[in-house]
């Protein structure tokens, strides 16, 4: 494990808690990119959580997405 990456896991971490879920799949993401081994699977695991966290919250929210706007 790269410092890189601790740092960046322990941000998106927080970003989670905190309830940021845009920021922490962006520093997923990017820890990502400098995970090794099975580092490299649970970085891609928690980005998907937290766009779906997002997603979510979009749903809740009463927004709609444009692909169920009728014509």
């Amino acid at each position: 494990m790269t410092l890189g990456y601790i740092n960046l896991s322990q941000q998106a971490v927080a970003a989670e808690q905190r309830g940021d879920f845009s920021e922490a799949a962006n520093l997923w993401a990017q820890a990502n990119s400098m995970a090794h081994g099975k580092n490299v699977y649970w970085s891609e695991d928690r980005a998907s959580f937290c766009n779906k966290a997002v997603k979510r919250a979009k749903v809740e929210a009463g927004e709609i997405f444009p692909h169920e706007q009728a014509n």
